[in-house]
């Protein structure tokens, strides 16, 4: 068995040092690349998130409505729509009815 001296021990243990202190700096270079990656995806994802927010909610500066709002307007439109045709249908009836029944009564009274 051989007999290591001291400088060689020395020079040993820096070697390893140096190879962990290189591995050590690659690693601190890729987390800090993810952190810049990450970084940019979270600015451009809430560049997107405004975008989605500006079609979705109503702006009061530009008097724009959003789509929520436009729904809920659209919704009440048709359901007024709905229940006026629903009004003018009842109406024909009432007329057609009382016209008939005039028809009729004048028919038989003519007749």
């Amino acid at each position: 068995m051989t007999q290591k001296t001291n400088k060689e021990i020395l020079v040993s243990v820096l070697s390893k040092l140096e190879n962990i202190q290189l591995e050590t700096k690659k690693q601190a270079e890729a987390h800090f690349q993810l952190a810049c990656d990450f970084s940019n995806f979270i600015n451009q994802q809430n560049l997107r998130n405004a975008k989605i927010d500006d079609y979705l909610l109503s702006n009061p500066h530009t008097n724009q409505k959003g789509v929520v709002e436009q729904v809920k307007l659209n919704t009440e439109n048709i359901k007024n729509l709905e229940s006026n045709n629903k009004i003018e249908k009842a109406k024909s009836a009432a007329w057609g009815a009382a016209i008939g029944s005039v028809t009729t009564f004048l028919g038989k009274y003519f007749f």
